[in-house]
């Protein structure tokens, strides 16, 4: 997951460490889930802005295209929030977290690592 990128990989694992945190803490309320949630997705869009203002420094090929990735998800993750602030079930929140668990741990792993290449290619 390291990308060379102190601040993107320290980002990277406060996220996935936040998200791990609530799928494994049994003693949080459906409220507190939610707050905890709701701030994931706030420090998730801080991470994409940060990241996509690295991929402008380094003048990466395929900005664009990784935007629009941030962007489609960011959309998804805000639809598992509000089914999450909906539902009356413990447990449907805490699958709801799963997805975004696995879909952010898809996104740091492969579309992140994307951002990697291309720095090696830059002329040092």
């Amino acid at each position: 997951m390291a990308t060379d990128l102190h601040i993107i990989d320290e980002e990277h694992a406060v996220l996935m460490a936040a998200m791990a945190d609530l799928l494994f803490d049994d003693k949080r309320n459906k409220e507190e889930l939610c707050v905890k949630f709701r701030k994931i997705l706030d420090d998730l869009r801080t991470h994409f802005d940060d990241e996509e203002e690295i991929m402008n420094d380094i003048e990466y090929f395929r900005i664009s295209n990784h935007k629009e990735v941030h962007r489609t998800f960011l959309e998804t993750a805000e639809k598992l929030y509000s089914q999450a602030i909906t539902s009356d079930c413990r447990s449907d929140i805490i699958d709801l977290i799963s997805i975004l668990d696995k879909y952010s741990s898809a996104h740091f792993e492969i579309a992140d690592m994307a951002v990697k290449f291309h720095l090696m290619t830059l002329p040092q």
